[in-house]
C-alpha cells in the first residue's frame, strides 16, 4: 500500500508541478507560449493514450509487472526532464512521465486482487485522495522551488 501510494503521489505531483513554472521554463529555453505548452500537452496526451494500454497489459501479463515497468518509465522520464537543456528533450521526458498515468488503475487492480473485499473501498478511496493531494501539492510547491532554485529542480525534488 505504501509503494502504491508513493507512486500515485509522484505521478499526481508531476501532473501539476510544471504548470506554474511554464513562464520560467519558456524564458530559460527561449521558447514561445505555443511551443512551451507542449510540455503539458505531451504529458497529458501520453497519459491518455498509454493508461488504457498499460491497464490492459496489466490484466494480461500481471499488474505488478506492469506497475514496475510504468514506475521505471516514470523514473526515466523524470531523469530526462531534469537533465534537459532543450525544449524537445524536455517534451520527450514529459511524454515518458505521462506513461505513468496507468499507476492509478493498476493500483486499484492490485488492491482489488490482494486485499479482502471489505478493505477495498477504503483503500481505493485513500489512493484517490492521495492523487488529489498530490495535484494540489504540485501547484503549491512549484513557485518556491522555481523562485529559489530553478525549474530543473522540479524534477530533482520528485526523487526526494
Amino acid at each position: 500500500m505504501l509503494f502504491l501510494s508513493l507512486g500515485g503521489l509522484s505521478f499526481a505531483v508531476l501532473q501539476s508541478l510544471v504548470a506554474p513554472a511554464l513562464p520560467a521554463i519558456a524564458a530559460d529555453l527561449q521558447s514561445s507560449t505555443g511551443n512551451i505548452s507542449w510540455i503539458l500537452t505531451a504529458y497529458l496526451l501520453s497519459a491518455s493514450v498509454l493508461t488504457p494500454i498499460f491497464g490492459r497489459l496489466g490484466d494480461m501479463i500481471g499488474k505488478r509487472k506492469v506497475m514496475v515497468i510504468v514506475l521505471v518509465i516514470l523514473f526515466a522520464g523524470t531523469l530526462v526532464a531534469a537533465l534537459s537543456t532543450t525544449l524537445p528533450v524536455l517534451i520527450a521526458g514529459r511524454a515518458l512521465q505521462g506513461a505513468a498515468g496507468a499507476i492509478l488503475p493498476l493500483s486499484i487492480g492490485i488492491v482489488r486482487d490482494e486485499l479482502p473485499r471489505e478493505k477495498v473501498g477504503v483503500t481505493v478511496g485513500l489512493l484517490s485522495a492521495i492523487f488529489g493531494i498530490g495535484a494540489g501539492l504540485g501547484i503549491v510547491l512549484a513557485g518556491p522551488i522555481v523562485d529559489n532554485l530553478s525549474w530543473e529542480w522540479l524534477f530533482w525534488f520528485r526523487w526526494c
